[in-house]
């Protein structure tokens, strides 16, 4: 019954950020509340843009 995939929650918090009320959730220290959240809030990911200081790793070749 379907593909079994794995999630990758390392992936999943690298690549995206969470976003509540028009607002990503950049502060990791910062707690619920500074943000206006209670109980049964709904909670979304957007993807995290890539910093266009950070160098890009340049890709191997792959060998056959």
């Amino acid at each position: 019954e379907g593909d079994a995939r794995r999630l990758s929650w390392k992936y999943v918090w690298k690549t995206y950020w969470l976003y509540f009320n028009n607002q990503k959730l950049t502060e990791d220290n910062a707690s619920i509340q500074q943000y206006g959240m209670h109980d049964e809030c709904k909670l979304g990911f957007v993807k995290r843009l890539r910093k266009e200081d950070k160098p890009k790793r340049p890709r191997q070749p792959k060998q056959y």
